[in-house]
C-alpha cells in the first residue's frame, strides 16, 4: 500500500522540482509582460485628473433657496479667487437647471483671508445691510460657499475694518462668525 502511495507521490514532487522547463535562477529578474490586444489600454497608476482633482463647493440659488454646486477644479483655490468663481456666477450647463446667482448682479467687491478657522471677508465698497430676501440669500450664498473649504467654519464680514451685522436666514442680524448653521433651512439638495 506504501508502495502504491510513494510512486504518484514521486512522480509529483520531481514534476514540481523540474518547474516545468522553467530554469532557476540566483537572482529574481524584472519581467516586462508582453504587449498584446487583450493588454489593458491604460495605466494602474492614477492619472492626475483622476487623483489630483478637488471638489470645489459653491451656493448658488433656485427658488429662493439655497442649492451647492460641486466642481473639479485641478487644485483648491485660494479663499479670493473661491470667493471670485462664486460671483462670476452658474455655468452654462448649471444655468440649464435654473441656478441664479444675486451676486453676480450686486458686483460684490471684497477680499478674502483666514484668520485661524474663520473666513473674514472684507468689503472695499458701501454695503448695504438692510435686510431684504436677496440679501439674506447673498450672504447665505457666500458663508455657505466659504464653510465648505477644509480652513474654514465660520466667517466675518468687515468694512474699513469694522465688524458688520450679516442677516441670517431668519432674518436676525448677526456680527458672527456665521456658519452654515444659519442659513440651513435655506439649503437644499441639488
Amino acid at each position: 500500500m506504501i508502495r502504491r502511495l510513494v510512486a504518484p507521490v514521486l512522480a509529483i514532487a520531481l514534476l514540481h522540482l523540474a518547474g516545468c522547463g522553467v530554469p532557476v535562477e540566483d537572482e529574481p529578474r524584472q519581467i516586462t509582460p508582453p504587449r498584446s490586444q487583450f493588454a489593458p489600454h491604460g495605466s494602474l497608476t492614477p492619472e492626475p485628473a483622476d487623483s489630483g482633482t478637488v471638489e470645489e463647493h459653491l451656493c448658488f440659488v433656485r427658488d429662493a433657496k439655497l442649492v451647492v454646486v460641486v466642481r473639479r477644479v485641478a487644485g483648491y483655490p485660494v479663499p479670493s479667487a473661491h470667493l471670485r468663481h462664486l460671483v462670476s456666477g452658474p455655468n452654462e450647463a448649471e444655468r440649464t437647471t435654473n441656478l441664479v446667482n444675486p451676486l453676480s448682479d450686486g458686483n460684490i467687491a471684497a477680499e478674502v483671508r483666514i484668520d485661524g478657522t474663520e473666513a473674514i471677508v472684507e468689503f472695499r465698497a458701501e454695503v448695504d445691510t438692510t435686510v431684504r430676501t436677496d440679501e439674506i440669500l447673498m450672504y447665505g450664498q457666500i458663508v455657505c460657499t466659504l464653510t465648505t473649504r477644509p480652513d474654514t467654519t465660520g466667517v466675518s464680514f468687515y468694512q474699513e475694518g469694522q465688524r458688520l451685522g450679516i442677516p441670517r436666514a431668519d432674518g436676525s442680524l448677526s456680527q458672527g462668525p456665521l456658519t452654515r448653521i444659519d442659513y440651513e433651512e435655506l439649503i437644499v439638495d441639488g
